[in-house]
C-alpha cells in the first residue's frame, strides 16, 4: 500500500474530526480536557459561541494556559474583531502585545 496515500487519508481524517469539533464548542473543550470549573467554563463556552469557529481551537488552547502564543493570537483576534486580516494592520502601538502580534 502506498504510505503518502495512508498520510492522506489519515490527515483527512483528523481534519474532519477536528472540523466537526468546531461546530460544537463543548464538544471541543471536553476534547481539549478543558476544567470543569462550572461558572468559568460556561464564561468560556459563552465565548467561543460568539467567535468565528477557526478561531476556537487558538483560543481554548490559549485558556489552558500552556500557550502564551496562542493567548497573543486570540487576544489579538478579539480586539480586531475577530478579522484575521486586520490583525498585522494593528495601528496602536501603546497596545503592550503590539511588537509580538501575529503576522507583525
Amino acid at each position: 500500500m502506498d504510505t503518502s496515500a495512508l498520510h492522506t487519508d489519515e490527515a483527512r481524517a483528523k481534519s474532519r474530526a477536528v472540523s466537526e469539533l468546531t461546530k460544537r464548542p463543548d464538544a471541543l473543550m471536553a476534547a481539549m480536557n478543558m476544567p470543569q470549573i462550572g461558572q468559568d467554563r460556561q464564561r468560556v463556552l459563552d465565548r467561543t459561541t460568539e467567535m468565528p469557529r477557526t478561531c476556537r481551537r487558538t483560543y481554548l488552547r490559549a485558556m489552558k494556559g500552556r500557550s502564551m502564543k496562542a493567548a497573543i493570537k486570540s487576544h489579538c483576534f478579539m480586539c480586531m474583531g475577530w478579522q484575521r486580516a486586520e490583525v498585522p494592520l494593528c495601528s496602536d502601538p501603546a497596545c503592550p502585545l503590539y511588537p509580538y502580534r501575529p503576522g507583525a
